[in-house]
């Protein structure tokens, strides 16, 4: 697996290729936070820490790949097929799952992505080992959230609120997302004996 100073390193790349399309205030502040979130779970339920903060750090670089809204891509999809095309594997994964807690999702749930992006994401899943990693990674990534200002660790109804209000999400599928982030959550704390807001200090 890549080291982070290398996704770091490549992150910043893509970042300058996709500035003039920017939409991604708060990126780089939101991905280490997740690998930050990541590194802790993954610490409490005996995991490789720093393999889970790595995907924590690379899981959104399809982002800055190619600008979704211009390009009508799916940063998962994105970040799926560049890690894929240099051989890692596991990054390439955590891309692509972290979007879907329930890979038996209807694609309906994700239509905003396009169509044909969802239904090319369902089949690669369903091709897929999910790991824990790949869970610790979606669970972090729903529970950090944008205060308008600063990153912060939320717990999951918090990040929710503001999914629907920052991409427009309708409300039907905020409580698909939610009660999947619910399941995903109990899952770990179950497996693990662990209490995850009390180990990020959420309330």
């Amino acid at each position: 697996m890549l080291k982070l100073k290398d996704i770091i390193t490549l992150s910043r790349e893509f970042y300058d290729k996709v500035k003039p399309f920017d939409s991604y205030y708060g990126y780089e502040e939101h991905v280490v936070t997740v690998g930050a979130c990541a590194s802790i779970i993954s610490a409490a339920c005996g995991l490789d820490v720093m393999k889970a903060g790595i995907m924590g750090y690379a899981h959104d670089i399809g982002k800055l790949i190619s600008c979704e809204k211009k390009d009508k891509t799916f940063h998962g999809l994105t970040g799926y097929e560049y890690f894929k095309s240099i051989g890692e594997n596991e990054l390439a994964q955590v891309c692509l799952t972290h979007s879907f807690p329930n890979i038996n999702f209807k694609i309906e749930e994700y239509i905003s992505y396009g169509k044909e992006n969802i239904e090319k994401s369902k089949s690669i899943l369903q091709t897929i080992n999910i790991t824990d990693y790949d869970r610790v990674i979606q669970l972090s990534d729903l529970l950090v959230n944008f205060d308008g200002r600063n990153v912060l660790y939320d717990n999951i109804k918090g990040r929710m609120t503001y999914i629907e209000n920052a991409y427009n999400v309708n409300h039907k599928n905020i409580r698909i997302k939610y009660k999947n982030a619910i399941r995903l959550k109990l899952y770990l704390e179950r497996k693990y004996n662990i209490n995850i807001y009390k180990l990020l200090g959420v309330k």
